[in-house]
């Protein structure tokens, strides 16, 4: 099992590296030649001194498997820790200056000095003595035992290199702790190698897991009697107050495995078998059974391994899904059908009142003022608002039935493009928006032409809708076998939110005005070309609308304009 990343081994680099910092700053501070540059390695040095307490308790707790017990402890040392440092990196309190031995500069220490010996010795007692309580209560002989006793010698070697604290009180004795560290960092690395850094085994393990296993596991010897089960298995087939192991499988369930264990024992591996069975209640319950043979050395079929796993809430879930989404598809079909219904209901007296204007404009039925030719006029436009409102309801239920009719055929995208330019100076008549189209003669794509002006007029009155000032530009062009339209304004935008929800039906992005039909239908549309649609928007930047239809194969095509997309 690999150690890495668990808090001991963390626990140890965090020491070896305060360790090293510590060693590699000093050996600048004895190279120095200048007493302001030892001084400022001197600072160096104690951020990796002023921690080594706190890391080397945090390693000698977390080894031991007393972490928790400790946990406050260790914290607090790391305060007392980092308050060592800072007076060591931003005032003279602990050292303020080097003194020049024969083997070079050595740090000089101040009035806090001795209170951060006093802290250095009161936790390298607290170490060994934890060490030595814990050896003591270690079982002889063992791996925990062994650790504990070679962690604890290096720790007491290591701790013989303080003798490097003389010098920093002007005596001259050459500071020799790094050769005991290195001995520590020899001990304690031949000990960890040799007995790990925590006991693990595989019996355990394995042992842990299979307790506390939530599915059932049985292991069956090949004349039908169990040798093995888990919590999980005793009370799944109630042998809570029986030693099941050793009885044969059919004594304790009866008969529910014998199918099953004999397609295992004929060669096969069962995934996910579904097995029926009463429960502990009587009631008949559903199982999920994976089982398979082990063998041994020769082949020959020594046990059979069960995983059971209760399935019944799963099922009933499931069931109730498929139920629930029936009963929505079919109030969604009835929803569609009524739309249908009332659609086409509602077009013929439009279209009634819609004739009868004209007459009347036209004067069939004698003159008229201004006064009435204008109110004609505005019921003229009414009823056919209504009439295209009516006529995208039947477009929408039709294209959820799958009942809409079309025809695909090569379109060529430019001229559908230009024949809009007309209703686009109607809408855009008396705003400063510029329309603009940009398409190759020779992009064709696959589509319905009546559908495919429906998209593209949905999608421009939507611009044309949104958009104050600035322009609305129309572009296509080739994107390997796809053709990509698409319509660009400098409008209001959409936010994110809007964005994921325009293309529901009844969705509005003008504040309640419309209903928020065009862009659903397009989408719906697109998808029966087999195309796809994409929106980018930025909220009082504008919006970018791209469909991706299928290209018409052209023989002509040699050299076809390329859709770049934006990064």
């Amino acid at each position: 099992m690999r150690e890495r990343g668990s808090r001991v081994a963390v626990a140890c680099f965090l020491m070896a590296t305060i360790q090293s910092i510590w060693l590699f700053a000093y050996a600048a501070v004895y190279a120095s030649t200048v007493a302001d540059v030892a001084l400022w390695w001197a600072r160096v040095a104690y951020i990796g001194v002023t921690l080594i307490p706190a890391s080397v308790w945090y390693f000698v707790v977390v080894s031991l498997g007393l972490y928790v017990r400790y946990r406050y402890v260790v914290w607090g040392m790391w305060i007392v820790g980092a308050v060592f440092l800072a007076a060591t990196l931003f005032t003279d309190a602990l050292f303020g200056s080097v003194h020049r031995f024969w083997w070079g500069y050595y740090p000089q220490y101040g009035w806090l000095g001795t209170p951060f010996l006093g802290y250095f010795f009161a936790s390298m007692i607290a170490n060994l003595g934890l060490f030595l309580r814990e050896y003591r209560k270690a079982a002889p002989g063992t791996s925990h035992a062994a650790r504990i006793r070679g962690l604890s010698v290096g720790l007491a070697i290591a701790y013989l290199g303080s003798v490097d604290f003389i010098a920093k009180y002007g005596y001259a004795v050459y500071p020799c702790g790094y050769v005991t560290l290195f001995i520590f960092f020899s001990i304690s690395a031949w000990t960890i190698r040799r007995y790990r850094l925590v006991d693990i085994t595989a019996a355990s393990t394995a042992n842990a897991v299979v307790d506390t296993m939530t599915d059932a596991l049985l292991v069956i010897d090949h004349e039908g009697v169990i040798r093995l089960v888990n919590p999980a298995a005793r009370a799944l087939l109630g042998a809570t107050d029986i030693e099941p192991t050793g009885r044969p499988l059919t004594s304790v369930a009866g008969n529910a495995f014998t199918a099953a264990l004999a397609a295992v024992a004929a060669g096969q591996t069962l995934r996910n078998h579904e097995l029926t069975m009463p429960n502990l209640d009587g009631r008949l319950a559903t199982y999920s059974l994976s089982a398979s043979t082990r063998r041994d050395a020769r082949g020959d079929a020594i046990a059979t391994v069960c995983l059971l796993r209760d399935v019944t809430e799963e099922k009933r879930a499931e069931h109730a899904l498929a139920e629930a989404k029936e009963q929505a598809e079919s109030a969604n079909n009835a929803k569609s059908q009524f739309l249908a219904n009332v659609s086409h209901d509602l077009r013929t007296p439009l279209n009634v009142i819609l004739g009868y204007t004209q007459l009347h404009e036209e004067g069939v039925f004698g003159a008229i003022t201004p006064e009435q030719e204008d109110a004609l006029r505005r019921v003229r436009r009414a009823a056919q608002d209504q009439l295209t409102l009516v006529q995208d309801l039947l477009d929408l239920a039709r294209i959820e039935q799958g009942k809409l009719s079309y025809r695909v055929t090569p379109v060529a995208v430019r001229d559908l493009a230009e024949s809009m330019r007309d209703t686009m100076t109607t809408l855009l008549r008396g705003r400063p928006v510029t329309f603009a189209v940009d398409i190759a003669p020779d992009v064709v794509v696959l589509a319905d032409p009546e559908r495919l002006r429906q998209i593209l007029t949905n999608l421009l009155v939507n611009a044309a809708k949104f958009t104050d000032a600035g322009n609305i530009h129309v572009t296509a062009a080739y994107c390997d076998d796809s053709v990509i339209i698409a319509v660009s304004d400098t409008g209001r935008g959409m936010d994110p939110e809007m964005r994921a929800r325009i293309l529901q039906p009844f969705v509005c992005g003008d504040e309640g005005q419309g209903w928020g039909l065009g862009l659903a239908i397009v989408a719906r549309l697109v998808r029966l070309f087999e195309g796809s649609l994409t929106i980018e928007s930025t909220p009082g930047q504008g919006t970018t609308i791209m469909v991706r239809l299928p290209a018409a194969e052209r023989a002509d095509a040699t050299e076809r304009p390329r859709f770049v997309a934006s990064a």
